[in-house]
């Protein structure tokens, strides 16, 4: 799937259901990555959308589904609890979620040059979640990143909100 094919969360949930049910999280799993899917909401039951068991809770829903697509991409680098330093040019481009901005254009350029020759990583996690030992753990891994990851969107929201 290339990052221009514009798929909504219903198309991703199929393309999960077809192509990537490891994606779609399995509790019973004793493999913290088969807990931690990102393929969440299933639509084929009903509408709105059945949040699945997995990392986030019900009050998520509004951050996680309030766009239109789901951002998705086979061209990426993930570092994980092993993050790398960026080059002092580059340090504007730091921004926690703000995939929906383009302030970062006047890097791209620069930014695509530097990942490729410096990081050989391309397509390929380097190391696991920061938060791997909370992911491991099904008692405290919804609450903990259920909120965090909706007070970042929540903070992501009202970033542009400002901007625009």
């Amino acid at each position: 799937m290339r990052i221009t094919d514009k798929k909504t969360f219903a198309d991703y949930d199929e393309y999960c259901r077809q192509y990537l049910p490891e994606k779609i999280p399995d509790w019973s799993s004793h493999d913290f990555r088969r807990r931690v899917g990102d393929c969440i909401y299933d639509y084929l039951v009903s509408n709105p959308p059945k949040l699945r068991r997995s990392i986030h809770s019900k009050k998520n829903v509004t951050t996680d589904i309030g766009g239109l697509y789901a951002l998705l991409s086979n061209d990426f680098y993930y570092f994980g609890s092993r993050p790398i330093i960026l080059p002092a040019n580059l340090k504007p481009i730091v921004h926690k979620r703000r995939h929906k901005s383009d302030a970062n254009a006047p890097y791209f350029e620069s930014f695509i040059n530097w990942i490729r020759v410096q990081h050989k990583a391309h397509n390929n996690p380097i190391a696991d979640p920061e938060l791997r030992d909370e992911l491991a753990d099904p008692k405290c891994v919804q609450s903990k990143c259920a909120k965090h990851d909706r007070k970042e969107a929540e903070l992501d929201e009202q970033q542009a909100n400002e901007c625009s």
